[in-house]
């Protein structure tokens, strides 16, 4: 049975919408390589790896435990491949495809298609340094704005609320905090657009604008299921009120004075002996 036009046409789409997105990974990788922009992605894959601890830990502290569990699992069956990192990458393929496959869904002819290709293009050539230096924090921003871009652009306004929802998931497990960050302007302009900008329906709107702010809140309540099933305990709160002062201390150049940081050590109940345990180790000193 032969395919029809629009069949051919839907699978053209879809194949360049996945090529293009690759293309240019092969290419960031082949001009400047690939790597991670900071340590703490290192130190992540070390823990999740079972380098850091002798057996992979889904206690990374920065992503989610919903994330890090199934990562941590993969490790176990090969800790030489970079399962972390290979999602990090991942994510922006999919991203880019996605945005591909939204803009494209309001392209009526050949030089439509061209010209929001090309939109997707820039967009990507912009964020070239952040496919090159992998982080995932700004790799969570990316994937939380990129869920709005979905939400907004994509004709098909279910199949773009489950981009969007996906997308926001992730970048919450990813990085809640960069997640969160991008949520006040994305809700914002949401609402805007379905309450004021649209033509359509006030019923209608009203349900699209509930349901972007519903989404939301499930993605943050998930969240917020998997850090409590992952980080609870008497234990746990010590180590955040902990890692909380050393985050404070460590935004200095260096290691401060005593008497300069008097006053954020009282608070945690450290005391001058204890100021040799934030003394902090390059990374590249670690055997």
């Amino acid at each position: 049975m032969f395919l029809s036009d629009i069949d051919l046409k839907k699978a053209a789409k879809a194949f360049i919408s996945i090529f293009v997105p690759l293309l240019f990974g092969m290419i960031v990788w082949r001009t400047v390589g690939i790597c991670y922009e900071t340590n703490d992605d290192v130190i992540i894959t070390k823990i999740l790896s079972g380098i850091a601890a002798g057996q992979p830990d889904p206690h990374t502290i920065y992503q989610n435990y919903l994330l890090a569990l199934p990562l941590h699992f993969l490790y176990r069956i090969s800790a030489n491949v970079p399962w972390y990192g290979g999602l990090l990458i991942l994510c922006h393929v999919i991203m880019y495809a996605s945005l591909f496959q939204s803009i494209w869904s309001n392209a009526k002819t050949l030089l439509e298609h061209a010209l929001f290709g090309g939109i997707v293009c820039c967009f990507a050539v912009g964020n070239y340094y952040m496919t090159a230096a992998l982080q995932f924090t700004s790799t969570a921003a990316l994937l939380a704005a990129a869920g709005y871009c979905c939400l907004f652009l994509n004709r098909r306004f279910k199949t773009g609320l489950s981009l969007f929802f996906g997308f926001e998931l992730m970048a919450y497990l990813i990085r809640s905090q960069s997640m969160l960050m991008i949520q006040p302007f994305g809700c914002a302009t949401g609402l805007a657009l379905y309450l004021v900008c649209d033509g359509g329906q006030i019923r209608t709107r009203c349900k699209r604008a509930i349901a972007m702010v519903s989404a939301v809140f499930v993605v943050i309540a998930i969240g917020y299921t998997g850090s409590l099933m992952g980080y609870h305990g008497e234990e746990w709160s010590t180590y955040f009120r902990f890692n909380e002062s050393l985050t404070k201390l460590t935004d200095y150049y260096g290691c401060p004075p005593y008497e300069d940081v008097k006053d954020i050590l009282d608070q945690y109940g450290i005391h001058r002996p204890s100021m040799r345990h934030f003394v902090v180790t390059p990374l590249w000193t670690m055997k």
